[in-house]
């Protein structure tokens, strides 16, 4: 318990790293999540690599998963190319289904991007005890 969900990352930003060749930082602890949002992580996780390597044209991915104060906050980051400023939430590549998926866990979803300086996807959610 706890540590599936810092395996499950681990792995993916491992495989993503080998995939793509992009330069994966990891910062991955294990977390108390019920087991619908340890899935819900996995698929936040997965959703921003995935957008990451077909869009984003980064060099450098940071991955964390981390516990404090109650909350776990996951947060995926890159160094590409950023979202444009003009891009309609209905088209942003999957991100409105991510919000949608995180607040049903009680979370909170934000997303910062500079074009030209890169994305990052954060969530935040109440631990479980």
């Amino acid at each position: 318990e706890g540590a599936a969900n810092e395996r499950l990352c681990r792995f993916l930003a491992r495989e993503f790293g080998e995939r793509s060749g992009v330069e994966v930082h990891r910062e991955l602890a294990p977390v108390k999540l019920r087991a619908s949002a340890e899935l819900m992580v996995y698929r936040l996780v997965q959703e921003a690599i995935t957008n990451i390597s077909k869009y984003a044209k980064a060099r450098q991915v940071w991955i964390s998963l981390a516990s404090n104060d109650g909350r776990v906050q996951v947060s995926v980051r890159d160094d590409g190319f950023g979202l444009d400023p003009g891009t309609q939430p209905g088209s942003a590549y999957g991100l409105v289904g991510m919000r949608f998926r995180v607040e049903a866990e009680g979370g909170v979803w934000t997303l910062a991007s500079i074009p030209g300086q890169g994305t990052r996807v954060q969530a935040s959610l109440p631990e479980s005890a």
